[in-house]
């Protein structure tokens, strides 16, 4: 935990786009509810009634593991208020969330599941509305990307020898002249995907969130606003330098970095500089629409989050998926393949009868169960 530490340490102290909150004053307000964990370790749901301290969020995926939901009709609710069971009958996952946060040194912790009332439908509508600020003023979003249910937990046994460098001597001849020197090799895979990221409603928690702690099977993930970082190579790098470009973490700078955005480019084609949070968002869309969703009727739910920000942000009128001020690029959009993540049962076809209305026929959000595509003009061939 040492090093993680010393990520947080460093990015409070030297990222000034990172969100940081430096006094009780612009300390975020804590959602409705949060876990508090005490000082001998034990745990409860706190209502916090107006409180600002800092929290940690949790991201994670339901999966077939064990289901600990907090209830009203059930007395759980109440029972939780006074304590939660520490045992095997929570999820893996959350016991060791709530490890992380304690070892940290961080009293609150926000999980879904447990901070909100999962049978009291306006708790529910309330709650979920806010689920975007949950993360966006959080000071950390610990991401379980180990496994793709609840009991898979946060830390996975591995050979230690794998998270360190193997330094290699090697001799270069140059001329008549020897140049001997090491080369390191390490095994970090900083591509590598988790079952997070088929997630159609994580997709906002990981824009969202401005420091995120991906638990891997290989290694453990820092990425923030402004770097990033793993157990293999512990030394903070800037994502904006050599990075390849990712829609994901582009949509993570317009959203909690405006300013940085509109000044600097966010895509190689620089003829897109002028309009490059739009092709962001189009890029964002179109991964989306790989993603799973367990209930249908969530697709423009899972991103409203991210969509109040966008048109506050650079002054857009938001419709159904799309930017009025945009809508010409907007509607050009096509179908590219069925989402087989989406649906076992389907559909086989855009035109295929669906028993819900989504969003109308002209929305990307209309295509059921479709990855979709869009097209970005370039600005250079309009005068």
């Amino acid at each position: 935990m040492d090093l993680i530490k010393t990520w947080i340490q460093n990015c409070q102290k030297e990222h000034h786009n990172c969100n940081t909150k430096v006094s009780s004053e612009t300390l975020p307000l804590l959602p409705t509810r949060v876990i508090e964990i005490e000082s001998d370790g034990q745990a409860r749901i706190t209502e916090t009634k107006g409180m600002r301290a800092e929290y940690l969020t949790l991201s994670y995926c339901w999966g077939q593991g064990k289901r600990m939901l907090c209830t009203g009709g059930s007395g759980l609710y109440e029972q939780f208020k006074r304590k939660l069971p520490l045992d095997d009958t929570m999820p893996k996952t959350f016991r060791h969330a709530l490890q992380v946060t304690n070892a940290l040194g961080y009293r609150y912790l926000w999980i879904d599941a447990l901070c909100i009332i999962q049978d009291n439908r306006e708790d529910m509508g309330e709650e979920m509305a806010k689920m975007g600020d949950i993360y966006l003023h959080s000071t950390l979003t610990i991401f379980a990307a180990t496994g793709s249910d609840t009991d898979s937990g946060l830390f996975v046994e591995r050979d230690a020898r794998s998270g360190k460098p193997c330094n290699v001597r090697i001799t270069l001849q140059r001329d008549s002249n020897f140049l001997r020197t090491y080369m390191s090799i390490t095994t970090c895979r900083t591509g590598l995907r988790s079952a997070l990221d088929t997630r159609g409603w994580v997709l906002q928690e990981q824009v969202l969130s401005g420091r995120s702690l991906s638990f891997n099977t290989d290694a453990v993930y820092w990425s923030c606003s402004m770097g990033s970082a793993c157990e293999k190579h512990p030394c903070m790098e800037t994502p904006f330098s050599h990075m390849h470009y990712d829609a994901k973490k582009a949509m993570r700078i317009v959203l909690r970095n405006p300013n940085f955005a509109k000044t600097n480019k966010l895509s190689y084609n620089a003829s897109l500089s002028r309009r490059s949070h739009l092709d962001v968002w189009y890029g964002m869309v179109s991964g989306y629409t790989g993603r799973a969703l367990s209930v249908d009727s969530d697709k423009l739910l899972a991103v409203a989050g991210l969509a109040s920000l966008m048109g506050e942000y650079y002054g857009l009128t938001y419709v159904t998926g799309l930017w009025k001020e945009d809508l010409q690029v907007g509607l050009c959009w096509w179908v590219t393949s069925r989402n087989d993540k989406f649906r076992k049962d389907g559909p086989r076809s855009i035109t295929e009868n669906f028993p819900d209305y989504l969003a109308p026929t002209w929305s990307w959000a209309s295509a059921h169960g479709m990855c979709v595509q869009f097209f970005t003009p370039s600005l250079d061939r309009f005068p």
